[in-house]
């Protein structure tokens, strides 16, 4: 009986061993690849990065960001201020219109805090909005009235290679 099941083994190993392996797949010719895409056929781009920059005298506010398809944004700020503590941290929100609305989670001091922040985007550049705002706890720093920024007052960012 054990020299049976030793020749049933012996020749399953060698029936698996001698199996051709076969392909599912079916090359195309290279040159027909392309030829249901229009000429100008370009990969959709599902996020676009931006990056931008103010400088006045020996301070800066940095902003680089990504776009996603669905007007939702995130990305990084910094303000480095010279003889003041800066501060650095994420932002994130919506693109509504020609408005980022954006929440800047940042630590300044050690301190953490979240502040709404608004940027209009306006002939390539961001302009920074200034308003009113209120404490909602004791961290968080919210806009009054999203109707009364005023993107006239703040800083004006240039947009710069982002790295």
């Amino acid at each position: 009986m054990k020299n049976i099941v030793v020749v049933l083994l012996v020749v399953i190993f060698f029936i698996s061993c001698n199996k051709k392996e076969t392909s599912s797949y079916t090359i195309i010719p290279e040159d027909t690849i392309h030829q249901n895409y229009p000429e100008t056929f370009e990969p959709k781009k599902d996020t676009l990065q931006f990056c931008y920059l103010s400088v006045i005298g020996k301070d800066s506010l940095h902003l680089s960001y990504t776009l996603y398809p669905t007007d939702s944004v995130k990305g990084k700020m910094s303000y480095d201020n010279f003889e003041k503590d800066g501060s650095t941290g994420k932002v994130y929100g919506v693109k509504s219109g020609d408005t980022l609305k954006l929440t800047y989670d940042m630590f300044s001091e050690g301190m953490h805090s979240l502040i709404d922040v608004r940027f209009l985007t306006k002939d390539n550049k961001l302009y920074e909005g200034i308003t009113a705002m209120k404490q909602k706890n004791d961290s968080t720093m919210i806009i009054v009235n999203d109707k009364s920024v005023d993107f006239e007052s703040g800083r004006v960012l240039s947009p710069v290679k982002c790295k």
